[in-house]
């Protein structure tokens, strides 16, 4: 799937920042590296943050990731996969951005999930559980080679 594999959370509405800069209001979270699916829940792991620390203080890069997760859990939200990083618009305002830069691509795919847990598995990397299960309840990462299917008897059925 090469770099399509950034999930990003909507954390505020689209505005544009002046100097052809476009703040799309996703924020991205995690690099999936795998999908876990288990009957009631999924879990994405990942190990690229982003620079979520950086938004945190002084919590170490586990303790922020948690930290700055915390304020999705039990809410529907709307969560992308892109193909790159959103702009940041922290940098919008800051010397590398005065001439205009292109338009983001656009997304892969969106779907409103619930985030249940967050976390960091010391085997695994950093870890976002979702509510249900992937190929019924979890409208990204269609496709993906990358998921493991927690189930007895699992079974593709068509028609």
């Amino acid at each position: 799937m090469g770099t399509e594999n950034i999930l990003a959370v909507q954390i505020g509405e689209e505005q544009d920042m002046g100097n052809g800069v476009i703040d799309t209001g996703q924020r991205a979270i995690l690099s999936v590296t795998f999908v876990e699916s288990f009957p009631q829940y999924t879990t994405f792991y990942g190990n690229s943050l982003y620079l979520i620390w950086y938004n945190v203080g002084q919590l170490d890069c586990i303790q922020a990731f948690s930290f700055f997760c915390q304020q999705f859990y039990n809410q529907p939200k709307t969560w992308w996969q892109l193909s790159v990083p959103p702009p940041n618009p922290l940098m919008a305002s800051s010397q590398i951005y005065l001439i205009p830069q292109p338009p983001p691509p656009p997304p892969i795919g969106s779907g409103v999930m619930t985030l249940l847990d967050s976390g960091y598995d010391p085997l695994r990397g950093y870890y976002l559980t979702f509510q249900g299960n992937f190929d019924l309840a979890i409208p990204l990462f269609k496709g993906y080679a990358g998921v493991h299917r927690n189930v007895p008897n699992y079974q593709i059925r068509v028609g």
